[in-house]
This record gives C-alpha cells, structure tokens and sequence, in this order.
C-alpha cells in the first residue's frame, strides 16, 4: 500500500500545483482513493516538511505538534482522507473551499492539543482551534 502511494504521489508531483489540482468537493469525490491518499500524504509531508532557518517559533511549534499527534494516534492517510470526506458531507456550503483547505483545518482540530504543548515550550499562548464549516456559523 505504502508502495502505491508512493508511486502516486510521484506521479502527481510535491509542488504548490499538486494541493491545486483539487479545488472542491466534486474533484474529492471524484478521485480515487488512492488519489486521495496520495493527496492527503503529499500535503502532509510539506505540512510538516518545509523547514527554513527563518521559520518563526509557531511554525515550528505547530509543525512539531501535528507530527507527534500523527504519531502518537497512528494517523493514516485513509484516516485523513475520510475526515476530508466528513468535512465535505457535513458542511455542503463548503464544497467550493480546496480540499488542502480542509486539511488543515481538520489536521488543527484532531491536533490541537499537541499543537498547544509544543506553543508552550517556545513560550507561545494556547490557539483555540476553530470548528466545522469555513463558510457559516454553523
């Protein structure tokens, strides 16, 4: 499985354009899964990543606590991708927002926790995640 998804995601490139060839719900549904996969793996990788000298402390605090809540829950790429899926299904006035979007937002919410104990040792204050969609109050 590693191996397909491996092949995917070279196949599709790590670059800007490979979270853009994504721009909505109807693009998701219709990828396959290992697709899906390979997206959701690929956006993850450059989530965690992309490290330059100059990256401020809660980049590096956010980059921290998004791999060790990765790890620490043993996060896959089809867990990712049906929580991408959740998202969509739950919030239909989100279906124009890019799945790389929701991404983050679900990493941030199943990770926050994390996220939060890596801000506090670089001195940083908590951030309160936000919730559901991007496009209403609900």
């Amino acid at each position: 499985m590693r191996l397909g998804i491996a092949v995917a995601f070279l196949l599709l490139s790590t670059s800007t354009a490979f979270a853009e060839f994504m721009n909505g719900y109807s693009d998701w549904q219709g990828a396959a899964d290992i697709v899906k996969y390979a997206y959701v793996e690929g956006l993850y990788d450059s989530f965690i990543g992309n490290i330059t000298t100059e990256d401020q402390p809660w980049v590096i605090a956010r980059r921290a606590g998004v791999e060790e809540c990765a790890l620490a829950l043993k996060i896959s790429p089809k867990m990712i991708s049906d929580a991408v899926t959740m998202h969509y299904q739950t919030y239909n006035v989100d279906w124009a927002i890019r799945p790389s979007a929701i991404f983050g937002r679900v990493m941030q919410e199943v990770c926050i926790t994390y996220i939060n104990t890596a801000r506090r040792s670089f001195g940083l204050a908590d951030w309160k995640t936000p919730k559901g969609s991007f496009l209403s109050n609900e």
